[in-house]
């Protein structure tokens, strides 16, 4: 399955190269293994983080409020048109699993919905894995 994606989206591109003067939104230390928290800890040292989310809803609030910089995955920031991606690479990415118990894997409602959630992940490789719809700020 396709890798989710993280892109830093909003706020205007020079800001990107003084990540460190800039505010920004960051993770609740309970979701410092995500992506982009830890994109954040390794970049981010000196930033003034004016909100602390533990949604990526949240995040998207935040920074579509004016709360700062914001790093948060493509299918979320993509999908909403007041959002400025900054930079065209993928900041980082983690595997995309369905999960369930095997001895109920070979039954037909189980299949069918496995069926379908991959069908959705394959027919949003694209924006799930950060290639973006939109052109980047240049």
């Amino acid at each position: 399955m396709p890798p989710g994606a993280i892109s830093t989206v909003t706020g205007r591109p020079s800001i990107l190269a003084g990540w460190p003067d800039t505010k920004s939104s960051a993770f609740h230390g309970s979701l410092a293994g995500v992506p982009g928290a830890r994109w954040v800890e390794a970049h981010g040292a000196g930033a003034t983080i004016v909100f602390r989310v533990t949604e990526m809803t949240e995040m998207l609030a935040a920074a579509l409020s004016g709360a700062g910089l914001a790093v948060m995955p493509c299918m979320l920031a993509e999908t909403e048109p007041r959002m400025i991606r900054l930079v065209p690479d993928v900041l980082g990415s983690h595997p995309v699993s369905i999960v369930y118990r095997r001895e109920i894997g070979a039954e037909a409602p189980v299949r069918a919905v496995i069926r379908f959630v991959a069908s959705v992940i394959k027919a949003h490789s694209a924006l799930i894995g950060g290639q973006r719809p939109r052109a980047p700020v240049s």
